[in-house]
């Protein structure tokens, strides 16, 4: 064997062993972080963790999160304001557990912010088990576990709001057109299910592509029963009579030219979708002969463009949103009055999501007696009373009581109808 496949075959060894002694380094430097997690000390120093994942995908809305943290800061009383640590790491399991050990025994942190994606949080709601340390997440679609409180818009606030828009219309039969996107949806299933508890009838639920007009025009045909086979009387009826004219018109009728009007078998159409789409269904309605048919939709329809041009279809429509008045904000302090939906409107949302975590965060915190067991009673009992939440608990079910609100269109303008801002604006207490 010549010299330089010697040298070769020699370095290739050692770089595998060079391999072998990083990987078991790094596994025992895991297992140490790992037996050093499976306890936690009973006091903390009135710390606060933040873990967020770091992506380039998340980095609009984790900038959105600190800043409705800092801005509680500025908000809450003097006496509760506690100290914050923020992280941001990689979704491995190894930067994890590195972080939660600095967060938890270095810096003594008595409760955990966190947000990213689904993978991330799955782990970490692992560890959160096996240690019982109380964590906010900033998510929805997590295991629910007596140490996890979530701070995210709440489906049963939003399904309930609807149901009350429609007993407020007196709506008994609806028919539901759902896009793709949103088939599997906490609040659709949700909402399916008030439906069912409240007696209103789903008469059909159809499916559409939004970028697919064809799909969306055969969804209005099955929910307007556009079938010969099924109204076949119907049609031959309708047949004569434009025969009739045809002849006396002096021309021949094609028979493909005859169109069945739409057939209403209920009282409304509920559309969870944006405006672009909710404009297009209308111009299909219009031509499927249904008039005036009352329409309620989501969060997706707020936005200048639902009401101008004006439509006077959608004069009398309704539709539900996260947030009412942007002006009750307590994260804002210009007017975002009827702001759209954009990546704006986006960043509201998670503003208000780490302001009120970081609020109630501090709070229990401040409360505990610097004793974590304390945080988890403490979270349960808070009490918020601000133009946003009103006066009311701020976590059901470890879910933060997150309001919805009902928006009338009149007037090509659209209105709140469910909620009453005091004249006097109030400051959060709690």
């Amino acid at each position: 064997m010549s010299y330089n496949k010697i040298l070769i075959l020699f370095s290739f060894v050692m770089l595998t062993i060079s391999c072998s002694t990083r990987h078991t380094t790094r596994k025992k430097i895991s297992e140490t972080i790992y037996d050093k997690m499976t306890t936690i000390p009973n006091k903390h120093d009135q710390v606060i963790g933040v873990l967020l994942e770091k992506h380039k995908k998340n980095k609009l809305k984790t900038n959105a999160i600190i800043q409705g943290i800092k801005y509680s800061l500025k908000k809450i009383n003097p006496n509760y304001k506690a100290r914050f640590i923020i992280k941001k790491v990689l979704a491995k399991k190894t930067s994890i557990d590195n972080a939660l050990n600095h967060l938890i025994h270095r810096h003594k942190a008595g409760l955990i912010i966190s947000w990213g994606r689904q993978i991330f949080l799955e782990y970490l709601q692992s560890k959160e088990k096996k240690l019982n340390f109380p964590i906010i997440y900033i998510h929805k679609n997590l295991e629910k576990t007596k140490n996890a409180f979530y701070v995210f818009p709440n489906s049963h606030n939003f399904s309930a709001t609807v149901i009350q828009e429609m007993k407020r219309k007196g709506i008994k039969r609806i028919a539901m057109l759902t896009p793709k996107k949103y088939i599997d949806s906490d609040f659709i299933k949700t909402l399916k299910k008030y439906l069912r508890e409240n007696d209103i009838e789903l008469v059909f639920d159809e499916k559409y592509h939004s970028e697919v007009g064809e799909t969306m025009d055969l969804a209005c045909k099955k929910i307007f029963i556009i079938d010969r086979k099924k109204r076949e009387n119907e049609y031959q009826k309708i047949f004569a009579e434009e025969n009739m004219k045809a002849k006396k018109s002096g021309y021949k009728l094609n028979q493909k030219l005859v169109f069945l009007p739409a057939k209403i078998t209920f009282d409304a159409i509920f559309i969870p979708d944006n405006f672009k789409a909710v404009r297009y269904f209308i111009k299909l309605f219009k031509f499927h002969k249904a008039e005036n048919l009352p329409l309620i939709g989501t969060y997706e329809w707020r936005s200048p463009e639902l009401v101008n041009p004006p439509e006077p279809y959608l004069n009398g429509a309704s539709f539900i949103d996260y947030i009412g008045d942007y002006n009750a904000l307590p994260i804002l302090e210009k007017d975002y009055s009827y702001k759209s939906v954009t990546g704006e409107s986006l960043k509201i949302e998670y503003k208000l999501m780490g302001y009120y975590a970081a609020l109630l965060g501090q709070i229990a915190v401040k409360k505990s007696n610097k004793n974590i067991n304390n945080i988890k009673t403490i979270l349960n009992s808070i009490r918020i009373k601000d133009n946003f939440i009103k006066n009311k608990k701020a976590f059901l079910k470890n879910s933060f009581n997150w309001p919805a609100f009902s928006f009338e269109i009149k007037d090509f303008k659209y209105q709140i109808k469910s909620l009453n801002i005091p004249t006097k604006v109030l400051t959060t207490k709690y």
